[in-house]
């Protein structure tokens, strides 16, 4: 269980212990034996509450709030699941904090009850994102001596946009379920041999998450990379196209090294064992179309967000073979649909960072596209989903917002990718640009 920032909210209240009163053994009574240790009831003896109605604002009582969610994460410590989703229930009706159902919301999960999970996680998306009046469960250190009349019902609220840039990185549950789809996400920092790629594993925790969260991809069909060669990515790549279901699709992200072959001038990614030479580039370089081709082999479709350039400079220019660029031929779309590549820049350019937010520049906005800030962003209407041509249409807006005019992202693929849906119910607002 990850406790979300309530903890850094709640200052942690010890359990007074009361005194037990023991019994004077007889002396002739025999030695007692060690006492036995309370186990926590089995989950199949013990129904499990329904999600309750949003609290009522007339019942809102912050003390106990703060006592019952206490008790929760005593209780979930202590292996009492059932107990602890019971105080959080209490905590959440008094409390009236988005965040609790955070937590709420997993212990459903962990039991069972994918029903009330999904309920929980999306009044938790829906509030966090809309609500101005989040009651805070801070301890009071000067309670009012008198209770304050209850506040009214708040007006319904629209997403409230960004002033700054927000943090991509933050969960962003919509209870979609992409069962059929599988992804490999590779976020290669640390390069043995070459220039480090600052903020590639930041990069590709934000896609992860977006991939779990947002587009609803099972855990346990997500491989997560922060460090491998070729060969690691390329057999991840292979469990991924083969447990991928009919319909579905393998997505593959990489944040890292790419650069051209200098034999064939074909697009290449690199392992974090390639060496600063020509020779280990080719040998140890893993050819995206390869790749992709790979990925496509189980019969799903592929999709493929790659953060990096393929001209020989790094993410913060270094060379990766002094005294040597790479010329780059213009992205081909290849026949046959069913692939897409989403590139960071285009041939011989650049794929920057973005510092004010320490991710990759291209990363930073494809994620928050698919967090719902494209959502209409070609017909100026929101309908709950992020296509592929209003995501790319809005990186590439947001690129230039952001003073970032010679990086240009590009897409590549058959004209039906186009219409790909990317992110569906994310309806988080961006930063103004």
């Amino acid at each position: 269980m990850i406790w979300v920032v309530l903890m850094a909210l709640l200052a942690p209240q010890a359990e007074a212990r009361r005194p037990r009163a023991v019994e004077e053994p007889s002396k002739d009574a025999p030695e007692a034996g060690p006492e036995p240790v309370a186990t926590p009831e089995p989950a199949a003896t013990r129904s499990i509450p329904p999600l309750p109605l949003p609290p009522d604002p007339a019942q809102l009582n912050l003390d106990e709030a703060k006592k019952h969610y206490n008790l929760a994460r005593a209780s979930y410590g202590n292996g009492n699941i059932h107990e602890s989703l019971e105080h959080f229930l209490h905590a959440y009706q008094k409390g009236d904090n988005p965040a609790l159902l955070y937590n709420i919301g997993s212990i459903y999960e962990e039991l069972g009850d994918a029903e009330n999970a999904v309920l929980a996680l999306k009044r938790a998306a829906t509030e966090a994102m809309q609500r101005k009046d989040i009651p805070s469960l801070a301890l009071d250190r000067d309670p009012p001596s008198t209770p304050k009349a209850p506040a009214p019902a708040p007006a319904p609220a629209t997403p409230v946009q960004f002033a700054e840039l927000p943090d991509i990185l933050a969960r962003l549950p919509t209870g979609n379920k992409a069962s059929q789809d599988t992804a490999v996400v590779v976020g290669l920092e640390d390069y043995a041999f070459i220039p480090d790629v600052p903020h590639a594993a930041r990069d590709a925790e934000a896609f992860r998450s977006f991939l779990l969260y947002t587009r609803g991809i099972p855990q346990h069909r997500i491989q997560h990379l922060t460090a491998g060669s070729r060969d690691h990515i390329e057999a991840a790549v292979k469990t991924a196209a083969a447990e991928a279901g009919d319909g579905g699709t393998v997505w593959v992200y990489f944040a890292g090294h790419g650069a051209a072959s200098t034999e064939t001038g074909e697009r290449i990614i690199l392992g974090d064992d390639v060496r600063a030479d020509a020779i280990s580039l080719d040998k140890r370089g893993l050819p995206v179309e390869d790749l992709a081709t790979l990925a496509r082999s189980g019969g799903a479709k592929a999709m493929m967000v790659l953060d990096t350039c393929y001209a020989g400079v790094g993410r913060g220019g270094e060379t990766l073979i002094a005294g040597k660029r790479f010329a780059v031929p213009s992205y081909a779309v290849r026949a046959g649909g069913g692939e897409a590549h989403w590139n960071a820049a285009g041939p011989n350019e650049l794929s920057g960072p973005l510092a004010d937010v320490d991710h990759g520049a291209f990363t930073y906005f494809a994620v928050g596209a698919l967090r719902g800030w494209a959502d209409g962003e070609l017909s100026g209407t929101r309908d709950g989903k992020v296509t592929a041509a209003e995501a790319h249409a809005f990186v590439t807006r947001a690129l230039k917002a952001r003073g970032i005019r010679d990086q240009q992202p590009q897409w590549t693929g058959e004209a039906d990718t186009n219409d790909w849906v990317l992110s569906e119910g994310a309806t988080e607002l961006g930063p103004k640009l």
